[in-house]
Order: structure tokens, then sequence, then C-alpha cells
């Protein structure tokens, strides 16, 4: 299979598959997400930031979307990103090296695009969502990141709160 078949097989995993949803979300809506929050966040960011975002969960291809409370285990964390290193060099996905400050930025939006979709599936009518959204939450506010973040997240999240707001 070339690298642009797995890519595009890698978006089409379906995420969230613990809870019960409305509207599927795959890793390839979810990574886009992530991409345009990155832009949001930091207008002037390299390309390699933004490839990053693109490709970032792809190997979920050959793990699954594994839920991130599972990924606060260290040996299970440290295994995945393993099984995704090798994933990505075998079959040359990007993998274009970032700053710490990048790889906060990216973890952040990452968890943000979560929080956001967990929302919108919440504002839907799905009230299982609520388990994601405060598993996000939670997740998020814990990061040690610049302050502006917190500040510019809580903003984009006040635009998706409430269903009568769309």
């Amino acid at each position: 299979m070339t690298m642009v078949k797995k890519i595009r097989t890698g978006y089409k995993v379906k995420r969230f598959h613990t809870q019960p949803r409305i509207h599927e979300d795959s890793v390839g809506l979810h990574s886009a997400n992530v991409a345009a929050l990155v832009l949001v966040f930091d207008p002037d960011c390299r390309k390699e930031v933004l490839v990053e975002a693109l490709m970032h969960d792809v190997a979920e291809v050959e793990t699954g979307d594994t839920p991130a409370t599972v990924k606060n285990w260290e040996e299970l964390r440290v295994a995945l990103e393993y099984l995704e290193a090798r994933f990505r060099a075998n079959n040359l996905i990007p993998t274009p090296k970032l700053t710490k400050e990048e790889q906060g930025l990216l973890h952040f939006v990452d968890r943000l695009e979560s929080l956001i979709s967990a929302q919108e599936e919440f504002n839907m009518g799905n009230k299982y969502a609520s388990v994601i959204t405060d598993n996000a939450w939670s997740m998020l506010v814990s990061m040690d990141v610049p302050p502006y973040y917190y500040d510019l997240a809580l903003a984009i999240w006040e635009e998706h709160k409430f269903l009568e707001d769309l």
C-alpha cells in the first residue's frame, strides 16, 4: 500500500468509538480541524507544524483510536508511541521535527479539537458526549502552555457551547 493510500485509509479511522455517537467522527476530519486550530493560534507557524497536524493520527489505521484516558497509562503510551513511530517510518508518513513549543501547541489544539467535537455532539442531544467533554476539559486545563492559549481556547469553546448559538 502506498503512502497516499495509507494516509487516506488512516483518515477513515473512526474516533470516539468507546462512546455512543450521533455523528461519526474520523481521523481525517479531526486532523483537518487540528490544522485549522493551529492556524488560529499561530497564523505564522512553520509548514512542519501543519504537516504534523495533518499526519499526527494517521498511524491509528494500525493501532485504532485509543482513548486519551488509556494513553495516560505510561506503559501503554510508550508502546503506542513505538507502534505509531514504526508505522510512520515503514510507510514513509511525514514526521517533521518540531520544537518543544510547537509540540505543546499541537498537543493543546489536539485536545481542544476533541473538546469541541464532543461539545458539538452533546449539542445534538448526545448526553454520552459529556464524558468526553469532561475528560478533554480536564486534560486541557492541566497543560503547561502560555496563558493566552487558555483565553483563546475558552473563547472558541464558548462559541460551541450552546445549541441556540448555532
